[in-house]
């Protein structure tokens, strides 16, 4: 029997003999799984008794298709394991901290689903006016564990803005050090944007951003993803596409792609991947920082049939590391003599978040594909590409493909390229690989007189504008109490008296702490930002026991 069952509400809706079957089909424990569009929602209420589903699955009909959406609901004996333990942060890092598709869901509810609308807008005035009421829905309907995490920060009671470089709640304004994981590039919400937007010229947007982007990677074509790992997922397809009857994808140990079920492929740790599938199969890891790193690459392109090989060049959930230069040689070589495609995932480290516009171009690599994250609107809009050569276009075109044209259909949002073309547009009225650079070496210098005699700080790691500063918190008071170190560090960092700011920390590593301010930060911030961090990690473990009790408190209210 299979486990589960993909239907329209359409044919759910229709008085056929099949309802009987799957509501029989529901009792032997299989789940009904049901796609609700925009023309869904108007349909009686009393049409949609004959089957109740397990799943309700929501896409971006309900936004009119102007604005990358989707959702889903279920069960509570469904929902409920993905809110408990580590599922319960299983959320996308594009849509999390995008306010963009919720905001415009709720602008076009009224008009797709008047009546739907007028029945819960009682509700939602409700969450807007009581935060005691958002609160708990947020914790019950979203994710309790972050919920905790904005408590113990002392978020809960005011709205939150964000604006320019900074994240204000109450009468807090904090440095954000965080920006949507490396993505902010100017800094949130840029008065001038939507204006700007408009400005341009209409009818050749696609074809003057496909101009401006090969100039910068050398790669002639791209298609448009919504996310860091669907533009990924896109890459692996075209390339297990074009690579047929090749199977195998090489992957690097602390290696992260996305949640996905393709993207996963990329995503080395097993946590991501349990209770998950069916998942790619035909994947080898290899450690890029074991000694014999390219005789695995080597050996393993001769003893398997290889497609792609997929790497980060630095890799920021793994621990803010540089792949070695040997070991980006040896992939170049094996790339050249055997015919593999190389996927370079530029999501953390292009658009200038290095210094260089894609980081690849001061390697030895050609890659078939580069991936560019939502960086590429200045995370004000949920979009993403990925970028491949004209020997991968002329592949899919003699296979007669429809790859590229489907990813074109289903994820080309119009202000998502507009949005690419004034980034990289407002990047030309400005020296931007210098500036990042410059700010680069003033974080590196500022970091390492703060910290250089840190008996906490192992080391501090500095590429441009993403920053990573492991300690060495194992033997801690805090750390034998059973508590994260690392985390109360960044709590101290939100309370710091005259510079508070938010900072992040590597989810395989969580002891690597992981900066990445906008880039447009100025020297005067560098400066305070650097005294702060440095201020915060010499706090003393009773004082950050301290604050670690303080926040649970705050977080149990």
């Amino acid at each position: 029997m299979p486990a589960a069952i993909v239907m329209s509400a359409a044919e759910v809706c229709a008085d056929s003999p099949l309802m009987r079957h799957l509501q029989q089909y529901q009792l032997r424990g299989g789940l009904v799984i049901v796609r609700l569009r925009a023309e869904d929602l108007v349909v009686p209420a009393d049409d949609t008794l004959q089957l109740v589903p397990d799943i309700l699955v929501f896409d971006d009909t309900l936004t009119a298709r102007q604005v990358p959406f989707g959702a889903f609901t279920a069960r509570r004996t469904l929902y409920g394991p993905w809110m408990t333990g580590k599922l319960s942060t299983f959320h996308s890092t594009t849509f999390q901290p995008n306010t963009v598709s919720t905001r415009h869901l709720l602008r076009c509810l009224p008009n797709l689903a008047p009546g739907l609308y007028r029945r819960v807008q009682p509700e939602l005035d409700l969450l807007l006016r009581d935060h005691q009421v958002l609160r708990r829905t947020f914790g019950e309907l979203f994710s309790p564990s972050l919920l905790r995490v904005i408590c113990a920060a002392g978020f809960v009671e005011h709205d939150v803005t964000v604006h320019g470089h900074y994240v204000s709640t109450g009468t807090r304004r904090l440095f954000d050090g965080i920006g949507g994981v490396a993505c902010s590039l100017r800094g949130h919400n840029p008065e001038a944007w939507p204006d700007e937007l408009r400005g341009l010229a209409d009818g050749c947007i696609r074809s003057e951003l496909g101009l401006r982007l090969r100039a910068l990677t050398g790669l002639p074509r791209y298609v448009p993803a919504v996310s860091g790992a669907g533009a990924i997922e896109a890459a692996l397809r075209m390339a297990l596409t074009v690579q047929f009857p090749r199977t195998h994808v090489i992957i690097m140990r602390g290696g992260y792609a996305g949640k996905t079920l393709v993207a996963l492929t990329g995503t080395e740790r097993q946590k991501y991947r349990e209770r998950l599938g069916p998942l790619y199969p035909h994947r080898i890891c290899i450690d890029p920082f074991a000694v014999d790193a390219c005789e695995q690459l080597q050996q393993a392109v001769r003893d398997f049939p290889v497609a792609a090989i997929q790497l980060e060049l630095i890799q920021g959930v793994g621990g803010v590391r540089a792949v070695p230069a040997e070991v980006l040689e040896s992939v170049a070589t094996v790339s050249e003599t055997a015919g593999v495609c190389v996927i370079v995932d530029e999501i953390q480290t292009g658009m200038h978040r290095t210094g260089p516009f894609v980081r690849t171009s001061q390697t030895p690599l050609r890659p078939d594909f580069l991936v560019l994250g939502k960086g590429t609107s200045d995370m004000l809009f949920p979009f993403a590409l990925t970028m491949y050569s004209e020997r991968v276009h002329e592949r899919l075109q003699r296979l007669g493909s429809g790859l590229p044209d489907r990813m074109q259909e289903l994820y080309g949002y119009e202000t998502g390229y507009r949005g690419v073309l004034n980034t990289l547009q407002r990047w030309e009225q400005q020296p931007v690989q210098s500036q990042v650079e410059t700010a680069g070496a003033l974080y590196s210098r500022y970091l390492s007189q703060g910290l250089q005699m840190h008996p906490r700080v192992s080391e501090v790691r500095v590429f441009g504008l993403l920053i990573g500063i492991e300690l060495n918190v194992r033997h801690t008071l805090t750390a034998r109490l059973g508590l994260k170190p690392a985390q109360l560090y960044l709590l101290r960092m939100m309370q710091h008296r005259r510079f508070p700011l938010l900072m992040g920390y590597c989810q395989y590593e969580p002891q690597i702490l992981k900066f990445t301010p906008p880039l447009t930060v100025t020297e005067a911030e560098i400066k305070a930002s650097a005294e702060a961090i440095a201020d915060a990690l010499s706090t003393s473990q009773p004082r950050l026991l301290g604050c670690g009790l303080q926040s649970l408190l705050r977080s149990r209210r």
